[in-house]
């Protein structure tokens, strides 16, 4: 009897556990499932968003018998004009449909160019970030303007619109170096260079051309002074931009001798 009464009573015992088992499921699987849905539901609310569309390009008007210098007066009006430009030949860069719509370049501006300008003429180990690239036009203006080179604005100005870190120098420095702020490509190609930081020349031939005596009697010295012959030479010592110390030492003249010297 006692064992009859243990055996039912453990019966019952795997009884409720197995129907609260199975409570505990059904409770769990619903939240998963409602859960899951209004994920579902979020993700498809998200899909649902409208994609952001770009301005639309104006479309060109219908040409109408006009010649393109009738309405592009600013092209044919510029001091320096690209002798397609001058000569009216528009269409060897652009296509325009003649009853309007969206005009484009007949090709990328790269090769495009290089139609004209031959790529050989550009030659070296380092190159210009922009042209490297192949965007002539960021410093050029493909049509023309007042400035040589059909440069969109004066050199070193147009430099200087990337090359804001050397502006900031330019702008703080209690000395600057007169040929970096006339003109960047007294001393850089803008285009190629076998130099690095596309220099047109090495440091010390660079230098040579302003600072002839100094080269002078560095070369016709019985004794040299070796950091000038180790590259990048002159910039051991001096910065070529802008510096805070007078001669445009990198540091004191003290400190900057016993940086060899110690």
């Amino acid at each position: 009897m006692i064992r009859n009464a243990v055996v039912s009573n453990s019966k019952s015992t795997r009884n409720v556990r197995g129907r609260i088992a199975r409570v505990l499921f059904g409770v769990l699987s619903w939240t998963a499932l409602l859960g899951g849905g209004a994920a579902f539901s979020a993700q498809g609310k998200k899909s649902e968003a409208k994609p952001v569309q770009s301005p639309a390009i104006k479309p060109h008007e219908p040409l109408a018998g006009k010649a393109c210098a009738d309405c592009h007066k600013q092209v044919v009006s510029s001091k320096v004009r690209c002798l397609l430009a001058k000569g009216q030949m528009c269409a060897l860069c652009h296509v325009v449909p003649g009853e309007g719509g969206l005009a484009r370049l007949v090709e990328a501006p790269e090769p495009l160019c290089f139609k004209c300008h031959a790529k050989d003429g550009f030659k070296g180990s380092f190159a210009h970030g922009v042209f490297a690239v192949g965007s002539c036009i960021t410093c050029h203006d493909p049509h023309g303007g007042n400035v040589p080179g059909m440069l969109r604005v004066t050199d070193p100005q147009l430099c200087l619109g990337c090359h804001a870190d050397m502006r900031a120098r330019f702008t703080n420095a209690r000395f600057r170096h007169k040929a970096a702020v006339t003109r960047c490509t007294n001393c850089h190609s803008p285009h190629m260079s076998d130099q690095r930081n596309i220099l047109k020349t090495d440091a010390l031939g660079l230098c040579g051309q302003c600072h002839e005596e100094v080269v002078k009697d560095y070369q016709t010295a019985a004794v040299k002074h070796s950091v000038v012959s180790e590259a990048p030479a002159c910039m051991n010592c001096h910065d070529p931009h802008a510096a805070q110390e007078s001669s445009l030492l990198l540091a004191n003249g003290l400190d900057i001798c016993l940086k060899c010297h110690d």
